[in-house]
This record gives structure tokens, C-alpha cells and sequence, in this order.
């Protein structure tokens, strides 16, 4: 990244949002108001299949499981943004080098000491402040903490990594979670549930208001003689439960903000542990 694009980035963990009486879906957007959305054709590079005996399940071709993830989102008849996916031997979690990837964690104890132990999956959005403009998105997928099924058929027993894909895609595209407990963006999800990689209503309504509107303009780039200060992670780890606003911070003059999105096991409000008592949060 080039000093005149290198801006101090923040780490956000995002909590439950309260949904308006009018729908359910919630989008995430910029102080100012501004969905946060791609507006370029995003091209996800994809890790090689996981091996060795740490991997809960075998994928025989993960191109085609990213692409049938998020292809009921780009399917929808709004504007979604061009989306391709790719085989990639480099593809890694870093949320500095501006290319996105999906990459599988089988080691549960790498897992545990980045993330949480409760989560199925995790998506990095990377946005510019101003204009919410998605300038990179990661997902890593705990395949060593959780049993997957990756098969067309439901296993019974085990989480359905196509869904949990779909899910995180809806991250990746700039949705947070729907307080509807049947859309694809709801938090949490059972052993054997395959529901998740059909959209409901509600993923569609929330997907085509982000992706059917007047785009506003971009940010300046800052000019070459402008000299930003050097990448900054700050991740703060706080409960799904927590407040948005809390345990964030952000550098003075920051041109990029950094949200990590966990779909979290166990950690959900006492709410959806009544209706669903067995449930996985997703995030």
C-alpha cells in the first residue's frame, strides 16, 4: 500500500443492532449515514482445500463452494456488484494488503488465540470512513474448532459450510445481523440446518437497498505529497452482547475503518437461547 493510501485502520466487533418496526435486515453504514457497500467488482481469493487431521471436513473443490455461496446474493434482480472467485496459493487473513480471501483455519488452538472459541466463522470488512466504500473483506472459517458437512445433502450432525459461506457473503457484502430468525443473516444456526443458503425476504430486502441506490461519490485520494501514517490495527475482542460504540477506537484522521464480524456459538442473547435452545450464533 502506498503512503498516500496508507491510513490508520480500526478493528470493530460488532454487536446485535436493534432492528426498526419496518423490517428486520440492517445494513452497516458510516458515521455520516452511508450504507457501506463495494462499488467495484471484488474478486475473492479463495485458500487451497484444507488438509491434514485438524480439518473437520473435506472440500473437493472450494471454488465452487464460494461461488455457490454468493451467487444467490448476486443473483438477486437489484444491482449487485460483480463479484468473481479464484484459486489462490497466497490467499491469507490480513486486513492490510487490500485482497480479499476466504481461508480455513484447522488448527484450533491458532483459532482460540485470534479469535474466539465460539465462533464458527469470521468476516473483515475494510471500508473507507467517508464513503463506506468496501476496499477489502477476509472470511475465515473455523474448520478445526466445529464439525462441517461441505456435501449438497444435509448432515444431520454437522454445520453446513455452504450456509455458514452464504451467511458470512452477506457480511462480505455490507449486512449486518437480521433480528429475523429464519433470513440468512439471523445470528446463530443448528448442526444439519441447510436453510441458510436460501435467502429469505428479508436477505433480499435488506441486499437490494444496499445495492439499488444512487451511488454517492467517492473520497478524494489524498495527493502524492500528503503522507498518512502507517497501518494500525487496534482489535478489540467484546462480547456480541456489548454495545457497538464500546471497547472501539479509531486514530485521528483515519481514512479506513477495519469490522470483524464473528458468527459466534453459545454467546447469544437470552432471547434466542429460549427459542433455540441448542443454537450457534453466527456473525
Amino acid at each position: 500500500m502506498s503512503t498516500a493510501r496508507a491510513a490508520a485502520l480500526f478493528t470493530l466487533a460488532i454487536a446485535p443492532l436493534v432492528a426498526s418496526a419496518s423490517h428486520a435486515w440492517v445494513p452497516y453504514r458510516t458515521a455520516g449515514g452511508l450504507a457501506i457497500q463495494w462499488r467495484s467488482a471484488p474478486l475473492i481469493e479463495v485458500a487451497p482445500p484444507p488438509a491434514g487431521p485438524g480439518a473437520s471436513v473435506s472440500i473437493a473443490d472450494p471454488i465452487a463452494l464460494v461461488r455457490g455461496a454468493y451467487t444467490p446474493w448476486i443473483a438477486l434482480p437489484c444491482d449487485p456488484p460483480n463479484v468473481s472467485a479464484v484459486a489462490s496459493e497466497t490467499a491469507v487473513l490480513d486486513a492490510t494488503d487490500l485482497r480479499s480471501s476466504v481461508v480455513w483455519f484447522t488448527d484450533k488452538a491458532a483459532w482460540n488465540q485470534r479469535f474466539s472459541s465460539l465462533e464458527l466463522a469470521r468476516t473483515i470488512l475494510i471500508h473507507k470512513v467517508q464513503s463506506g466504500t468496501i476496499v477489502e473483506a477476509d472470511i475465515a472459517v473455523n474448520l478445526g474448532g466445529f464439525a462441517f458437512a461441505a456435501a449438497e445433502a444435509c448432515d444431520p450432525v454437522r454445520y453446513d459450510l455452504q450456509g455458514t459461506l452464504t451467511h458470512e457473503l452477506g457480511h462480505f457484502f455490507g449486512l449486518d445481523h437480521s433480528e429475523v430468525p429464519e433470513a440468512t443473516m439471523a445470528r446463530r444456526s443448528d448442526p444439519g440446518d441447510c436453510s441458510l443458503r436460501t435467502l429469505s425476504p428479508d436477505d433480499e430486502a435488506g441486499f437490494c437497498a444496499t445495492y439499488d441506490r444512487p451511488e454517492p461519490a467517492d473520497e478524494a485520494e489524498p495527493g502524492p505529497e500528503v503522507a498518512e501514517p502507517a497501518p494500525e490495527i487496534v482489535e478489540a475482542e467484546v462480547e456480541l452482547v456489548t454495545p457497538r460504540a464500546e471497547g472501539c477506537s479509531a486514530g485521528p484522521g483515519a481514512t479506513l475503518m477495519t469490522l470483524v464480524l464473528s458468527l459466534c456459538v453459545g454467546r447469544a442473547s437470552a432471547r434466542y437461547r429460549r427459542a433455540r435452545p441448542s443454537a450457534r450464533a453466527r456473525s
